[in-house]
């Protein structure tokens, strides 16, 4: 697989999201300041992860779509996917890190990580 790309509309709060991860070029790791969909993106994935279906809590009348294909707009296969959420997370596990992030960007967040 080289590429995933995702349509959302009216999943926990993303209104529409249309994107095309090109992930035989790119890592990718998403990281931004509170509130700004982070949350929402992985529970809709998580749903997809868990065949259930996506819907909007705050608006539960708008019709949801969902879609998660590969660069032949074939559905992803659910346990293909691993999801590590920051519940997940255990910050005296360091090595997780390397999950995330490559090891200069690491030395450069450990001023930031409780280890």
């Amino acid at each position: 697989m080289k590429k995933v790309k995702v349509n959302f509309e009216n999943c926990h709060g993303i209104n529409n999201m249309i994107y095309t991860f090109d992930i035989d070029k790119n890592n990718y790791i998403i990281y931004a300041t509170n509130g700004t969909m982070k949350t929402s993106f992985y529970k809709t994935i998580s749903d997809y992860v868990s065949n259930v279906e996506s819907r909007d809590l705050f608006f539960p009348e708008r019709i949801s779509n969902r879609d998660l294909l590969d660069e032949k707009d074939n559905s992803l296969n659910a346990e293909s996917i691993v999801l590590v959420g920051n519940q997940d997370y255990n910050f005296d596990n360091f090595k997780m890190t390397s999950l995330l992030i490559n090891s200069k960007l690491k030395k450069s967040m450990t001023k930031y990580l409780m280890i």
